[in-house]
């Protein structure tokens, strides 16, 4: 069984995960597809922690068929139209079918195909290999199953020279490639593929050209935070949120060259007492206050996967003291709850790197227990 901690993560996250399906209560729905507080981001979150809940070795069948059912749960939420339908109607504009998969909103798609790959990892399920539809209108239907849709931003990566594809015109951002490459070789363990080959690319191009060297700085941290293939240079800056993001995506997939910008990453975090916590600057309070408690959930991530005891217990400490969300359904606050409690679970349930551990063939016999309709049921017609 659980412990009592992660217990209550698994309520939190279950509770968001099923309620109606026309309903968000608990998800901050007013924010921008593109930013780092995206809808489809509250919704990727979540289901990685809960994989990583369902793959913990003290997890009972119970247990890991809740996890289960709330992943599927979330999956199904992401793939309704009020998630990427900023970008489509941006596409659109262009007079170009709204396919944002196909036309490479890597952003979103590479958490798609993570958490689909996070779902069949962790459980055995592979109902996301039959057709799954992105409904725009009745004349807009886009269908894929889990390995054209890994298949789709596999080619997106080969067809540059530098390996990226862009979250934005004219910015390659690397924490989104790290879940790319992610998505990849997850599909990859389930699959018997070797699409994640596609991310070698962009990893020598991090390795290179992404890396920052020299006195540590205000804003010279860890990495360029993004890279402009048009100008065919990256930033010249970092900011916390970006290095901790990177790095705790990066940690499993390069170890050693975690492990070197860590050591640059770790000053930059503002101690005080037993507290830890990654500042960020912005203009408004409310949103420096949501930066920076994302920052700091994505250190303690990284500091769990690079088995630092002595940064999880000083950011896990702050978190306790200054994010907790007392009597609130979801453990820890910030600007975007979903995300920061997301984060801090999957962080105590063992790291991403638990997520690369197959599904057992217990949970397989769970997986295929539920009931065939299961996803129907909680599918949603568009908004």
């Amino acid at each position: 069984m659980l412990n009592e901690r992660l217990s209550r993560y698994l309520n939190a996250l279950e509770g968001l995960a099923l309620q109606p399906a026309n309903r968000w209560d608990g998800f901050v729905t007013n924010v921008s597809e593109g930013g780092n507080f995206a809808l489809h981001l509250q919704l990727a979150l979540p289901c990685y922690a809960l994989a990583a809940l369902h793959m913990h070795p003290e997890a009972e069948a119970e247990e890991q068929a809740r996890a289960h059912k709330a992943m599927v749960a979330l999956v199904e939420r992401a793939l309704q139209r009020r998630v990427w339908a900023e970008r489509a109607s941006e596409i659109e504009q262009r007079s170009v079918l709204p396919d944002v998969i196909a036309e490479g909103h890597i952003h979103y798609s590479a958490h798609l195909a993570m958490m689909i790959g996070a779902l069949e990892m962790a459980t055995g399920d592979r109902r996301y290999d039959e057709p799954f539809t992105l409904f725009w209108h009745s004349d807009a239907r886009f269908s894929y199953t889990h390995t054209s849709l890994a298949s789709a931003i596999a080619r997106q990566m080969r067809a540059t020279e530098h390996g990226g594809v862009e979250s934005s015109p004219g910015r390659v951002v690397p924490f989104t490639m790290h879940h790319a490459i992610w998505a990849l070789a997850l599909h990859d363990a389930s699959h018997n593929d070797s699409l994640a080959d596609a991310g070698k690319r962009w990893q020598q191009h991090l390795a290179n050209h992404m890396v920052l060297a020299g006195p540590t700085l205000p804003g010279r941290g860890a990495f360029r935070a993004s890279y402009n293939p048009r100008m065919r240079s990256g930033s010249l800056w970092s900011n916390p949120l970006c290095d901790a993001w990177s790095l705790a995506t990066l940690a499993a997939l390069a170890p050693e060259l975690t492990q070197q910008q860590a050591r640059r990453f770790w000053p930059r975090l503002r101690r005080n007492g037993a507290e830890s916590h990654a500042p960020m600057a912005a203009r408004l309070v409310a949103q420096q206050q949501g930066d920076s408690a994302l920052a700091t959930a994505w250190s303690y991530l990284l500091a769990v996967e690079l088995d630092d005891a002595s940064q999880c217990s000083a950011l896990l400490a702050y978190a306790e003291a200054r994010l907790a969300n007392a009597g609130a359904a979801l453990p820890f606050g910030g600007a975007v709850p979903p995300c920061t409690t997301a984060l801090f679970a999957l962080g105590e349930a063992g790291g991403l790197r638990r997520l690369r551990r197959p599904a057992t063939p217990q949970a397989e016999a769970i997986a295929l227990e539920l009931p065939e309709k299961q996803a129907a049921e909680l599918a949603t017609t568009a908004d």
